[in-house]
């Protein structure tokens, strides 16, 4: 995931502490310098370090995206390389968008949704298959979508600054554990100032009230009583996470994986391993389906084959019924968050929108067509 970059220019220890203490509070310098017992100099210079001169991190709200209405989807679709293609799927409500190669040869991407909208997208689907545009595809609903945070003193070394996997540790680890349901509660109906302050700060969570205020044109009173009473106060962001970037991920490689488990019970144990790993990037359990696991991973091309010899020891061990691998394309990889507010007004998303564009242009394709 890291090559060999001496310390000098990359990470210390302290570093590390302070990039672990801004997941928990990104926007209080003062107190992470109070934990850590150092000058709150010293705290700002480093953070400003970290994510605007090296460009290593930033930290991010997590969103609880079924809060404020929303449902995540994952589609796997196998059609032809093309550029016409992404017009097709890298839509506006994209979460994820990559061309895969593996099991299937073609797309895959998460959607976001809103609570009622979701036949539109099995219709949207098969009308690009009757058209030819894509041969096959496959829709899965996803539970909570869950960014790990790595375990810097376990998996990183700081001499070195890169990471050491132990994947035959990893696989020790695993037993059956269970399921933890998540109780989900009503949506939480949110304004136009929750919307668009929500968008910002799982941009950049650390981006300061005030300049978001001024982008906003709301007063910085009127927007720090919206950030305490209704974006943490009523839960609609679940905490933060830390997006590792520039040279900390350069040389890696994304591959997806959907991973059916003998039983949901080892599912759920294979889970909780993934918590504190550096090479997992984002997962999700199958709605309905708790014995599957949909899971991204990023690490080092050269990791990748010893990474493979132990999810084919969990199958080899009856643990792993079937497991579909992907490599990510990520010449052409797009991660975003939220969706344009364009496709928001008072208190609803309406996403089905960026579907029925290209629904209507295709029938109107069709009836040139004669069709």
């Amino acid at each position: 995931m890291v090559r060999n970059i001496t310390s000098k220019t990359l990470l210390n220890e302290l570093d590390i502490k302070i990039i672990s203490l801004l997941r928990q509070n990104p926007r209080n310098i003062s107190w992470i310098a109070r934990r850590l017992n150092v000058p709150i100099e010293t705290v700002r210079y480093r953070v400003n370090r970290l994510c605007n001169k090296l460009k290593l991190i930033r930290v991010k709200a997590n969103i609880d995206y079924y809060k404020i209405g929303l449902k995540a989807f994952l589609i796997l679709v196998e059609a032809p390389s093309h550029d016409i293609i992404e017009h097709y799927l890298n839509l506006d409500n994209a979460l994820v968008f990559s061309p895969i190669y593996g099991t299937i040869d073609g797309y895959i991407a998460i959607y976001l949704l809103s609570r009622g909208e979701e036949n539109i997208l099995p219709h949207y689907l098969d009308t690009l298959r009757k058209r030819g545009i894509i041969s096959f595809y496959r829709v899965l609903e996803l539970s909570d979508l869950v960014r790990p945070f790595p375990r810097f003193d376990r998996y990183f070394n700081y001499e070195k600054c890169k990471w050491e996997y132990n994947f035959q540790g990893w696989v020790k680890e695993l037993k059956r554990s269970k399921v933890r349901h998540r109780g989900y509660e009503e949506v939480i109906n949110v304004d136009d100032v929750d919307a668009l302050l929500l968008k910002e700060l799982e941009e950049d969570a650390m981006t300061p009230l005030a300049s978001i205020a001024r982008k906003l044109g709301v007063s910085p009173q009127n927007l720090e009583y919206h950030y305490k009473e209704h974006i943490l106060n009523r839960g609609l962001i679940r905490g933060f996470y830390i997006e590792l970037r520039g040279r900390l991920t350069e040389g890696s490689i994304m591959t997806f994986m959907l991973i059916e488990f003998e039983s949901k019970e080892w599912g759920a144990g294979f889970v909780e391993t993934l918590m504190d790993k550096p090479f997992v990037h984002l997962f999700s359990y199958i709605k309905g389906k708790e014995n599957y696991v949909a899971v991204f991973f990023r690490l080092n091309f050269e990791d990748y084959v010893t990474f493979l010899h132990a999810i084919k020891s969990l199958k080899d061990s009856g643990i792993i019924n079937r497991a579909d691998k992907f490599i990510m394309d990520i010449r052409f990889l797009s991660e975003r968050g939220l969706p344009s507010l364009t496709y928001y007004s008072k208190g609803t998303w309406e996403l089905k929108k960026s579907i029925n564009v290209i629904l209507d242009e295709i029938r109107v394709k069709g009836e040139r067509k004669g069709e």
